[in-house]
């Protein structure tokens, strides 16, 4: 039997209490995509349901729903976070008993990885179309080509991470969470050099009020949009945002035939090498070169 607390439905959890928490500790755009799932796919659902009567069979039937209505599996994932964090909620405040309902439903599987980078004449096209609009945004797109890092590392810089005697950036809030160096090339090197430098612990790239830059400028958005690099192109893994930058230095590293998977793993920082080798089909002619140099010193047939 149900105790008192156990009986109040889904939505009265998310009403009363999680929103409070949720708008209090996330940014407003995060809590209006939770509001927005909520309203259209998770209370149709589940919300007159009581807690205690919710089973994971309840919580397919919104990913199920979502999958009929052609939503993609990264918003059907992040509905089911929603979900684990309202009871996540509960069993924290004693509104609930028992397990997370949502630890037995299996997220939906896809390959969410980018597979397009830019050709050479794109990114030069694109850097100047940036320059002329914002030489700042121009500035950290340089960076994310030239080094391979994410925007968030990049915004993240403080002038203290900045070795410019040395050409090396120190990356301390990657997203694996482990610290690393990025090796400047001679644009990247300029574009330091020309910045206003500030304190050690000031921001390299500033937001509002002198502050650390929050989200990607818009002025990207827009000049990917102005000069048509994603007409026609209904994939988003084959659409162009910042992170295609970052995925464009990995590609390029590994066409060029000079440097291996291990090489590329540790200036890209990935944690695993299964990571990397997302690069290994742009690499045909160095894997042959390897074989060639393997035969020459192989005993004959």
């Amino acid at each position: 039997e149900l105790g008192a607390r156990e009986a109040l439905s889904f939505e009265e959890v998310f009403s009363k209490g999680y929103r409070k928490l949720s708008q209090a500790n996330k940014r407003p755009r995060t809590v209006k995509g939770e509001e927005q799932l909520f309203k259209k796919w998770i209370s149709p659902v589940l919300g007159s349901r009581r807690l205690g009567e919710i089973a994971p069979g309840d919580i397919e039937m919104v990913k199920a729903s979502m999958a009929e209505s052609g939503k993609a599996p990264r918003s059907i994932e992040y509905a089911l976070a929603v979900i684990r964090q309202v009871f996540n909620y509960a069993i924290s405040n004693d509104l609930f008993q028992g397990d997370n309902p949502v630890k037995k439903v299996p997220k939906p599987k896809y390959d969410n990885r980018r597979t397009r980078f830019l050709k050479k004449e794109e990114a030069e096209l694109l850097l100047a179309a940036l320059r002329v609009r914002s030489v700042m945004i121009h500035d950290m797109a340089l960076i994310s080509l030239h080094c391979g890092l994410r925007w968030g590392e990049i915004a993240n810089l403080k002038w203290q991470d900045i070795n410019l005697p040395e050409g090396l950036i120190s990356i301390k809030d990657a997203k694996n969470n482990e610290s690393r160096s990025a090796f400047m090339t001679r644009a990247v090197r300029a574009v330091f050099q020309r910045r206003p430098k500030g304190a050690p612990s000031d921001y390299v790239f500033t937001g509002y009020g002198n502050g650390k830059m929050e989200n990607c400028s818009r002025t990207f958005e827009r000049t990917v949009k102005d000069l048509k690099l994603n007409e026609g192109i209904d994939d988003r893994r084959e659409k162009v945002t910042f992170h295609t930058l970052r995925h464009t230095y990995g590609s390029w590293l590994a066409q060029s035939g000079k440097v291996t998977l291990y090489e590329i793993k540790e200036l890209m920082g990935h944690k695993s090498i299964e990571m990397t080798m997302r690069y290994s089909h742009l690499m045909p002619e160095t894997l042959q070169k390897s074989v060639a140099i393997l035969e020459e010193v192989l005993p004959g047939g």
